[in-house]
């Protein structure tokens, strides 16, 4: 899930002082492993980080979200400041043009500065719980109850992020999606359709990906009426 990407990340970057190893002794490993970590990053890492109930911390003025945990020690070299990386994935996520960007700015700061409210103490100390097992392993509520906290008892007071931790909490970390989108770009360009537009290309991609049944003769038809001049020499 993308609301873990940040912390393992973090922990692979971490790794002689978890193996207890000298950094000497794994140095090209660390190097490569910085060189994928920086090359990967995304904003959305830390902002879905930041929203994931799993990460709210109890101060002496409540539960609050991670927002220290992103300002304090946690930025990294040639990325910036993590915590404006996330607030501004937040943004963009919501939307709404120059209004919504406002509306949502002040959501953010509103919920930096008061927490998350009381009434919801006794549910942010059960979602952020972490169960040690038997095994070593630790198992987390799941994500599902995680994205359900904002949807149906944030949502009220900060509508605009709470839709964006909707999105962010349910995003996950797989190649499947580039995986099929090639499959399918292997379908649509064959010998005899070549010369296809991208812009085209991707358009027929989309719509099929999203279609709920097969394309198929329909496909066919919308190919055979691309007209010459969308077609790239």
């Amino acid at each position: 899930m993308r609301i873990h990407t940040y912390r393992h990340g973090n922990n692979l970057r971490n790794l002689p002082a978890c193996l207890q190893v000298r950094p000497e002794l794994v140095v090209g490993v660390m190097e490569q492993v910085e060189k994928r970590y920086k090359f990967s990053y995304d904003d959305t890492w830390p902002a879905a980080y930041l929203l994931d109930p799993i990460n709210f911390m109890l101060t002496e003025g409540g539960w609050m979200l991670p927002f220290s945990t992103l300002a304090n020690g946690s930025e990294i070299e040639d990325l910036g400041d993590l915590l404006a990386d996330a607030k501004a994935a937040i943004v963009r996520l919501a939307g709404g043009g120059k209004g919504g960007k406002q509306a949502v700015t002040a959501e953010f700061t509103l919920l930096r500065m008061a927490g998350v409210p009381k009434a919801h103490a006794d549910l942010c100390k059960a979602l952020a719980e972490r169960n040690e097992q038997e095994d070593g392993t630790v198992q987390l509520q799941p994500a599902e109850y995680r994205r359900l906290f904002w949807q149906m008892h944030m949502s009220s007071k900060f509508p605009l992020i709470s839709a964006v931790a909707g999105r962010l909490l349910s995003a996950h970390v797989t190649s499947c999606a580039p995986e099929r989108n090639w499959s399918m770009f292997g379908n649509i360009f064959s010998k005899t359709k070549n010369r296809l537009a991208l812009e085209r290309a991707k358009k027929i991609a989309y719509i099929r990906g999203n279609s709920s049944g097969s394309l198929g003769a329909d496909e066919e038809i919308l190919l055979s009426e691309i007209d010459v001049t969308d077609e790239q020499e």
